[in-house]
C-alpha cells in the first residue's frame, strides 16, 4: 500500500513538473506570436490575438494551442510573416457572422501543411498530421 502511495506521489509530481514546463513553453510562444504578428488587424479583429500570455491561465494556455491549430488562420498569417505571400489569403476560408464549419477548418490546415511542405519544412508522418488535425478542431474546454 506503502509502495504504491509513493509511486502515485511521484507521478504526480512528474505531472505537476511537465504541466509546469508545458505552460512555460506556451507562454513563450504566445510572447513570440503576440510579437511578431501583434499588428495584424485581422487577427485581432477576430479575437485571435493578442494570445494569453498568463502561465497562470491554464485555459488560456489551452487556446494559445487551439489558435495556433484551430482554424489555420494563425498558422497561415505566421506562414505569410516567414514567407511573404507564401499563403494566398483569399484561399483561406476567413470566418463571418458564423464560425467556420469543421470541413472549412480542416480545408485551412489542409492548406497550411501543404504550403509548409512545399516551402520544405517537415511536418511529421502522415498519421500525426491526421491526428494534429483532428485534435486541432476541437476547441478546449477550461477544465
Amino acid at each position: 500500500a506503502k509502495a504504491k502511495k509513493d509511486a502515485e506521489a511521484a507521478a504526480a509530481k512528474a505531472n505537476a513538473s511537465v504541466s509546469r514546463s508545458l505552460r512555460v513553453q506556451l507562454a513563450m510562444y504566445a510572447r513570440y506570436f503576440n510579437a511578431v504578428l501583434g499588428d495584424n488587424v485581422e487577427l485581432k479583429a477576430r479575437g485571435v490575438l493578442p494570445l494569453s500570455e498568463a502561465e497562470a491561465d491554464w485555459a488560456g494556455m489551452k487556446g494559445v494551442v487551439y489558435q495556433i491549430g484551430g482554424d489555420g488562420l494563425l498558422a497561415a498569417a505566421y506562414l505569410n510573416f516567414c514567407v511573404p505571400n507564401a499563403i494566398d489569403n483569399r484561399a483561406m476560408h476567413q470566418p463571418s457572422s458564423q464560425p467556420l464549419t469543421d470541413e472549412q477548418r480542416m480545408e485551412n490546415l489542409r492548406l497550411v501543411a501543404q504550403t509548409c511542405k512545399s516551402l520544405g519544412v517537415a511536418i511529421g508522418r502522415t498519421s500525426e498530421l491526421a491526428e494534429l488535425l483532428s485534435v486541432a478542431i476541437t476547441r478546449p474546454t477550461d477544465a
